[in-house]
């Protein structure tokens, strides 16, 4: 069986462009899937700092010692981690500091009412 006349196939230099190609587009992916990637952490990571907060309101307002343990393991995750309170009479402010995957020093705070205050 013979060959109709003309190209036989692809040259080199085609199957180069075509390997740079998907080379760019795979690097181009991973980076952005990279930092996706991130961003899902420190999203958990303020769901954690969340839930550090609410531990501490919910000892306060019922007048209960925190959980030394429990309070190393809900601050594990959270790197360079700072947990600070400010009372206020019967209100205590408390403000947790992290360090997030980006690098950057992230904080929330909340406010809670001490046992014996409030309405």
């Amino acid at each position: 069986m013979s060959r109709p006349e003309g190209r036989r196939g692809y040259t080199l230099i085609e199957t180069m462009v075509c390997v740079a190609v998907i080379g760019i587009t795979c690097a181009l992916a991973g980076g952005a899937a990279s930092r996706v990637r991130l961003a899902g952490q420190a999203e958990v990571q303020r769901e954690l700092a969340q839930l550090v907060l609410d531990y501490h309101a919910g000892c306060l307002s019922r007048g209960e010692a925190i959980d030394p343990d429990v309070d190393a393991r809900l601050l594990a995750p959270l790197p360079d981690a700072s947990l600070s309170s400010s009372p206020s009479g019967d209100v205590v402010t408390l403000s947790l500091r992290w360090r997030d995957p980006f690098g950057q020093t992230v904080s929330r705070s909340m406010a809670s009412f001490a046992k014996g205050g409030g309405p």
